[in-house]
């Protein structure tokens, strides 16, 4: 088990076996910073659908599960 915040560098090199990673990420803010979740899982929703219509079949809402960079 890991823990980070948002402002701890980060990686993990893309997942080259025939077997699925698991991953679980458990984030968090401060009340007073506001409360994201809805906004968060309706535009990660959005992005996903999108991309099961493209016939991308993804997981995640940025490309390193694919083994490609992000910016």
């Amino acid at each position: 088990m890991v823990f980070f915040d948002s402002f701890a560098p980060h990686h993990s090199g893309s997942n080259r076996t025939d077997r699925p990673r698991r991953a679980l990420y458990v984030t968090y803010n401060r009340l007073s910073d506001g409360d994201f979740r809805e906004r968060h899982y309706r535009e990660r929703s959005q992005v996903i659908s999108a991309a099961t219509e493209r016939g991308d079949q993804r997981i995640s809402t940025i490309g390193h599960f694919q083994g490609e960079q992000t910016p």
